[in-house]
């Protein structure tokens, strides 16, 4: 998922493979109210195309801007 990697057409599929190992499970698990929190854009759009939630930049926790 590193980078451009997974939007790449010829990787797209095995991105959405190792993200569906163990992250995105766990970002849908995840207790009501926790924040999912990414520093890459990339991993934050891919994390929300996957799963539907959000992820924000450990900046806007530092600031409260959930």
């Amino acid at each position: 998922m590193a980078g451009s990697f997974g939007y790449e057409k010829d990787h797209y599929d095995l991105s959405l493979a190792v993200g569906e190992d163990r992250l995105f499970p766990a970002v849908r698990s995840r207790a009501v109210g926790t924040a999912v929190v990414a520093c890459g854009f990339s991993c934050r759009h891919q994390i929300a195309h996957a799963t539907g939630v959000r992820p924000v930049h450990f900046v806007e926790t530092i600031r409260g801007c959930q």
